[in-house]
């Protein structure tokens, strides 16, 4: 009984000793989402730490609270350097939203409550390359508990690993039919699963520096312009560089949906348009041979 005493009073020391390191909260953000058919309140804030108190190494709350469900972590939200995490309302979910200045990448992590837990497996990605392309990415992975310290190096481990030179470094490519073209309208190549490839179609130079574009896809034949604004090309494996499998499709609800290969070539074979990519930006290590 002694024994449990003392556990109990060191139990009580070690909150109250959180608490007393956090009475200055910082960048406080209160949001709350129906998940699982009820409301959970998330909060997160920043911690201004004393010198003399060394308890928080990175000064980070995240707290979640819903009926028989009360979690406080730490460091799982961030902000260091060039590199921002923070929570926020992603398609009328909860999601960790991810943001590194230095390399111009921005992502959404949906949240997902089961067992007790926070829980993550997909991460969709937004890279704006040097010149101003917009290339956006997907993957799916192994569920992830998120726990203390997640932070960046729990959503790194949902980035896939693979290399973007293909879509880094462009310069625009005109065909012969369209040498004194002033580019009113030209498309962006941005990937391909075996004999489909997709670009990025925009209608002017004025749009393509907004990112103002349509995504379209094609074969040797047809192509199919898709309506969604938002559309991320699905990587297979974090280790087979040029993995693409089929895109994640946000619709007008805000649900994401996968077309795979057979999805998509379904989509082309309906599609009534023929072939009419005109103008490229293309990487110069492979350019268009038209």
């Amino acid at each position: 009984m002694k024994k449990i005493l003392i556990l109990l009073v060191m139990a009580l020391s070690t909150v109250c000793r959180a608490e007393k390191s956090c009475t200055n909260k910082t960048s406080v953000k209160n949001l709350q989402f129906i998940t699982n058919a009820k409301p959970y309140q998330f909060t997160s804030y920043f911690c201004e730490k004393n010198d003399e108190d060394k308890f928080f190494s990175k000064p980070a709350i995240l707290k979640i609270q819903a009926k028989d469900f009360n979690k406080s972590l730490k460091n799982v939200i961030e902000i260091e350097d060039m590199v921002h995490i923070g929570i926020l309302e992603w398609h009328n979910k909860p999601a960790l939203y991810y943001v590194n200045t230095e390399d111009y990448i921005e992502a959404h992590v949906p949240i997902i409550i089961m067992d007790n837990n926070l829980m993550v497996d997909c991460i969709y990605i937004n890279r704006r390359v040097k010149n101003f392309i917009e290339t956006n990415y997907s993957y799916c992975g192994d569920l992830q508990i998120i726990e203390n310290d997640f932070g960046e190096s729990g959503i790194w481990r949902l980035f896939p690993l693979f290399y973007l030179e293909s879509t880094s470094y462009f310069k625009l490519f005109s065909t012969k039919k369209n040498k004194n073209s002033k580019f009113n309208g030209f498309d962006a190549y941005n990937g391909n699963i075996d004999d489909i490839s997709f670009y990025n179609r925009y209608s002017s130079l004025n749009d393509y520096i907004l990112n103002k574009y349509t995504v379209v896809m094609e074969n040797a034949e047809k192509e199919y312009r898709f309506k969604q604004s938002e559309i991320y090309q699905r990587i297979a494996e974090r280790f087979n560089p040029d993995s693409f499998i089929g895109l994640d499709i946000v619709d007008s609800r805000g649900n994401i949906v996968f077309y795979d290969k057979k999805a998509l070539s379904t989509l082309l074979n309906k599609s009534t348009i023929r072939k009419n990519i005109k103008l490229y930006i293309q990487s110069d290590k492979k350019p268009p041979s038209l």
